[in-house]
C-alpha cells in the first residue's frame, strides 16, 4: 500500500513510518524537514511540506492509497509543561486542507491521531482533571482537535479517528487496548510505538472503518 505520513518528523510520525516499513508499505514521509529521518530505505520516500500550505499536499497526493495524519503527535501536556505551544487551528485548518486534496486525488482512506481529551472521552476523565487540565490549560489545543474530528467525521473518506492517552517514548509492548468507550484515568499512558503499530494495522485490517477509537494500556 502507497501510505502518506504527515507530519512524519516528529516523535510519533517516525515511529508510523517506521512500522509502515517493517510492514512492506511504500511509505512517503511528508515533513517540514524531512533530512530530520534520517531513515535511508528503498520504500520511503520524503517529501518536503507544511499542511497549511496546500500547494504542498496537492503535489504529493496523488497516487496515494491512504493517509496517516501525526502532525501534532505529541503528548499536550508535555506540550504545555514545556511551553511549546503550536498555532491554535493547525489541525483543523491543516486537516480540511488534506482532505480537499484527498477527494482531489481520489485518495480513499483517512487516519488521524487525536487525542485523549477530546469528544466524548472528556467527560470520561476525572472532573478535576477536566476543569483544571482540559477546560482551562489545554482549552486551545483541545478545541482544535475537537474541531479537526468534527470534519474528519463529516467527510466522505474512509476515516479512522485514534484517540491515545498519555503518549510515551517506551517501547513497544504489543499489549495495548484499543476500542470505543475505553475507561481512562489520569495515570493511563500508551508508547507512540504502540499507537503507530495499531495505525498501521488498521491500514490492512480495517477494523475502525468510520468509528472513533481510544488506545492505551
Amino acid at each position: 500500500m502507497r501510505v502518506l505520513v504527515l507530519g512524519a518528523g516528529g516523535a510519533s510520525g517516525r515511529r508510523i513510518v517506521d512500522r509502515a516499513l517493517a510492514e512492506g508499505h511504500e511509505v512517503t514521509a511528508f515533513a517540514r524537514q524531512p533530512s530530520s529521518l534520517e531513515i535511508d530505505h528503498s520504500h520511503l520516500t520524503a517529501a518536503r511540506g507544511d499542511v497549511l500550505a496546500p500547494e504542498t499536499l496537492e503535489a504529493t497526493m496523488p497516487g496515494q492509497d491512504a493517509v496517516v495524519w501525526a502532525v501534532g503527535g505529541h503528548d499536550l501536556l508535555r506540550t504545555l509543561l514545556h511551553g511549546q505551544r503550536r498555532q491554535r487551528r493547525l489541525c483543523a485548518d491543516g486537516t480540511a486542507n488534506v482532505l480537499r486534496a484527498m477527494r482531489s486525488a481520489d485518495v480513499p482512506r483517512f487516519l488521524c491521531q487525536s487525542s485523549w481529551g477530546v469528544g466524548d472521552s472528556h467527560g470520561r476523565a476525572p472532573a478535576h482533571f477536566r476543569v483544571i487540565v482540559f477546560r482551562t490549560l489545554l482549552r486551545a489545543e483541545l478545541a482544535d482537535k475537537e474541531a479537526q474530528e468534527r470534519l474528519v467525521r463529516a467527510s466522505d473518506r474512509q476515516w479512522t479517528i485514534v484517540r491515545p492517552s498519555r503518549l510515551t517514548d517506551d517501547p513497544a509492548t504489543g499489549r495495548y487496548r484499543a476500542g470505543p468507550g475505553l475507561p481512562f484515568s489520569v495515570r493511563a499512558h500508551v508508547p507512540r510505538a504502540d499507537v503507530a503499530d495499531l495505525l498501521v494495522r488498521e491500514l490492512s485490517e480495517r477494523r475502525f472503518v468510520r468509528e472513533t477509537v481510544e488506545v492505551t494500556l
